[in-house]
């Protein structure tokens, strides 16, 4: 959706007083502040229940929906609950993970650093003339001398 329009374009009531601004192509006004609530209480209970409380941006969009629509089978089978908050949060988070793949594609989001590769195992310390290692003692009483 292109929501380019040029700089100075009469909007609304504003028009008729010859004021200009610009198109701004979101209406937060016609967001249910409650709906928010209910979607921040079930992120909130989430963080909690789970330690790493952005792990849900680990998964696919489908599975997300997948689960978004557990919660909406399960709403219609019960009626009650908890399942359409549930429901509206796993529809929020595919939104989000697919609108982090758009920004992606067209460059608006660095891609993440590739994690760094673990380091190797520290070699052995090398062996004596005795055949242990420095630092090390022969602690068997096998009648050879240490």
């Amino acid at each position: 959706m292109d929501t380019k329009v040029p700089l100075g374009v009469p909007l609304g009531a504003d028009a008729e007083r010859d004021s200009v601004q610009s198109l701004r192509p979101y209406r937060f006004d016609l967001i249910d502040p409650a709906s928010m609530l209910r979607l921040a209480r079930v992120m909130h209970e989430g963080a909690l229940t789970h330690p790493d409380a952005d792990s849900w941006r680990g998964l696919t969009i489908n599975e997300h929906l997948n689960h978004a629509l557990i919660h909406i089978y399960a709403f219609f089978r019960e009626v009650h609950g908890t399942h359409l908050d549930h429901a509206f949060a796993r529809l929020m988070m595919a939104v989000a993970i697919d609108q982090r793949l758009d920004d992606l594609c067209v460059g608006r989001v660095r891609a993440p650093k590739p994690p760094k590769p673990p380091k190797p195992p520290k070699p052995p310390k090398p062996l004596t003339p005795s055949g242990l290692q420095e630092g090390q003692e022969d602690n068997e009483d096998d009648g050879y001398p240490d």
